[in-house]
């Protein structure tokens, strides 16, 4: 997999079919570091890129959306929604301006390879903790705190002492 230029992946997040990989707008190169400049630079000329790989493909089954520059570090969670990828997460429109929650929309059908954005609708929504049960086996041993909140569930794994 190429990235389209060099910007920081600080995070990914995984649906049940893809791997979404951000590229971020903070940019980095070989001068920068040989000449002892901070090793990320906003550069918000350039857009967000977002990769989606399928879980059962390799890198040349990456599909590249583009969006405008946002800064955004963590995301809250990424599902899949018939043939879209819905994401939510923190974005802020320069390097240093607060984030505000929004919704990135990734349409697999598309020939359009720009991903939409919004303000996700969190009317009527629960928010509620809940134990649930590892879904692999190989995560025996953990139990999972999830707590559900704008569509979205934060899930935290903690290992049982027995």
């Amino acid at each position: 997999m190429k990235s389209p230029y060099l910007g920081i992946i600080h995070d990914i997040a995984i649906t049940q079919k893809y791997i979404v990989i951000p590229v971020i707008a903070r940019t980095t190169s070989l001068q920068r570091l040989q000449s002892g400049e901070p090793m990320w630079e906003w550069d918000g000329d350039l857009p967000t890129m977002v990769g989606l790989l399928p879980r059962d493909g390799d890198a040349d089954d990456v599909r590249w959306f583009q969006g405008p520059a946002r800064n955004t570090l963590h995301f809250l969670n990424a599902v899949d929604e018939g043939n879209s990828v819905v994401m939510d997460l923190p974005v802020s429109d320069t390097e240093r301006s607060p984030s505000q929650i929004k919704r990135w929309t990734f349409n697999m059908n598309s020939r359009n390879d720009r991903f939409g954005l919004e303000f996700p609708n969190h009317a009527n929504r629960w928010n509620a903790w809940q134990i649930v049960e590892p879904l692999e086996e190989q995560l025996a041993g953990f139990f999972f705190v999830a707590n559900f909140v704008f569509d979205t569930a934060l899930i935290f794994a903690v290992q049982s002492v027995n």
